[in-house]
């Protein structure tokens, strides 16, 4: 998956949003160029991606659906509604800025699990240009312990969902991600890079 954007020299975490709501609100400070990443957790197994956003993955079972996906924002986006999953909700809303104009945004073929076990570990590898290493862990009735190696990632926690991720303007770590037991899990880990 590839789309047009404004060339980057580096990426920086901008801001994010959590809600437990069907729908939430994008920030009013967000500018033409931002990377925006939905992570949309629901009790609900019923896959839902907003209209102008592309689909990184969907994985759930009875009880439990994770969906995530992403949109390069235009100069419109700031105040607008971000639909989503209904139900039992969790959504973590993070956003990217690059600091230069043009280029090409990229995801990796992502890996994901739902499982009333113990999830399979999991590898982040590749990308180049800017990268933004993420991974998302679900549960419903435990909080797992959430493992990844190598790095130290920065944690959104929204009750039982966790996201984490870890920016590299230059040469990426292969990355472990792991997962203990939370009840009914998913389990989820990508890539999306800009490149010049």
């Amino acid at each position: 998956q590839s789309i047009s954007l404004r060339e980057p020299i580096a990426l920086s975490f901008f801001t994010s949003v959590i809600a437990s709501t069907t729908n939430m609100t994008m920030p009013s400070t967000v500018q033409a160029g931002d990377i925006a990443i939905l992570a949309d957790y629901s009790t609900t197994n019923s896959e839902f991606i907003n209209g102008g956003w592309t689909k990184i993955l969907s994985v759930g079972g009875t009880g439990a659906r994770t969906s995530i996906s992403y949109r390069v924002l235009t100069s419109t986006d700031a105040n607008t509604t971000i639909y989503g999953q209904g139900g039992t909700t969790r959504k973590t809303l993070t956003i990217f800025r690059p600091n230069s104009t043009g280029g090409v945004v990229s995801v990796s073929t992502p890996s994901y699990q739902y499982t009333t076990g113990t999830p399979s570990a999991q590898t982040i590898s590749g990308g180049t240009g800017a990268v933004i290493y993420s991974a998302m862990w679900t549960a419903t009735s435990v909080a797992p312990v959430r493992s990844w190696s190598p790095g130290s990632p920065t944690e959104i926690t929204n009750t039982y969902t966790f996201l984490k991720y870890l920016i590299y303007n230059t040469a990426p770590s292969t990355t472990t991600i792991q997962s203990t037991d939370g009840g009914t899990n998913t389990l989820s880990s990508f890539w999306i890079s800009v490149n010049k």
